[in-house]
C-alpha cells in the first residue's frame, strides 16, 4: 500500500465552526478576521485549524485569504439533514487517509484499539500524531452517526437511503403495526414494534409497564403511540417518529 503523508490534524465539528466563520464573514476573509471572529488568538494552533479545515476541502487559503468552498457552500444550502449528512460525509472523507480508512472497514468492524498503531505502519502517520489523528477519525464518524455501539463502520449510501425513505413519511399510519421494512442497513426482520392508541382513555394496548423492554410513547396532536424498541436499529424508527413531530413545530 502506498504511503500517505497527508492527514488531517484537527476534529472535523471544529473545522465545519471554521468554515462556518469565514462564511458568516462574507466567505471570504484574512486570517486575523477569522480568528477574531472565532474568539481565538492567531497562533500555531491557529494555523493548523486551517490547514486542517483546507484537508476537508471546506476552505481554501489562497494568497492569505480564506474563502468558502463549493463544497461548503453546498452543506450550508442543504435543503434537508439528509442532504447535509451527505455532503458533510463527503467532506469528512476528502482526506484520503480518511477515505481509504472508510474503504477499507465500511461494513465491519472498525479496529478501535489498534487503529493508530495501523495509522503508524500502513499509513505513515507520525507516532505522536497516531493517537490524535485515529481519535479524529472516530469521532468524525460519531457526528456524522457512521459508527455503531459495536464500532461497526456503516456504509453512509445505505444510511442514507434509509434517512431519505423515512424521512419520506407525513402520516404516522404510513409506518406499519408491526414493521416489516428491509433495507441494507436494518436487520432483515426489524424487531421494532410501533402501537398506535385511538383512545388515550384506552390503555388496552398499551404496553404493560413491568416489560423488559424499552418504550417510547409520543403523544401530541394527531400522533398517540409507543415504540417497542428491541434493537439498536430500532432507533431509526423513533428518529423517524421525532422528526415528524419537529417537522410540525417548525
Amino acid at each position: 500500500m502506498p504511503k500517505i503523508i497527508e492527514y488531517p490534524k484537527g476534529n472535523f465539528k471544529n473545522s465545519l465552526d471554521l468554515a462556518e466563520a469565514v462564511s458568516s464573514l462574507g466567505g471570504s476573509c484574512d486570517r486575523e478576521s477569522c480568528a477574531h471572529k472565532m474568539g481565538l488568538k492567531m497562533s500555531g494552533a491557529f494555523g493548523t485549524k486551517i490547514g486542517t479545515t483546507a484537508k476537508y476541502e471546506l476552505i481554501t487559503t489562497e494568497k492569505g485569504k480564506l474563502q468558502i468552498t463549493e463544497l461548503y457552500k453546498l452543506i450550508k444550502n442543504a435543503y434537508n439533514d439528509v442532504e447535509r449528512k451527505k455532503f458533510e460525509t463527503e467532506a469528512f472523507l476528502k482526506p484520503e487517509v480518511f477515505n481509504k480508512l472508510y474503504d477499507r472497514f465500511k461494513g465491519s468492524e472498525l479496529p478501535v484499539g489498534m487503529l493508530s498503531k495501523l495509522l503508524i505502519r500502513e499509513y505513515d502517520v507520525e507516532e505522536k500524531q497516531a493517537v490524535p489523528v485515529s481519535k479524529y477519525f472516530i469521532d468524525g464518524l460519531q457526528y456524522l452517526n457512521l459508527l455503531d455501539g459495536n464500532n461497526n463502520l456503516l456504509d453512509y449510501n445505505k444510511s442514507l437511503e434509509v434517512e431519505d425513505d423515512y424521512a419520506e413519511i407525513e402520516d404516522e399510519n404510513d409506518l406499519p403495526i408491526k414493521s416489516n421494512y428491509s433495507s441494507p442497513y436494518l436487520p432483515e426482520k426489524p424487531t421494532a414494534q410501533i402501537l398506535h392508541i385511538e383512545n388515550k382513555n384506552n390503555t388496552t394496548n398499551r404496553v404493560e409497564a413491568e416489560t423488559t423492554d424499552f418504550i417510547v410513547h409520543i403523544m401530541g396532536p394527531g400522533i398517540d403511540s409507543q415504540i417497542v424498541i428491541k434493537e439498536e436499529e430500532d432507533l431509526l424508527i423513533v428518529d423517524a417518529m421525532l422528526k415528524k413531530v419537529k417537522k410540525k413545530l417548525q
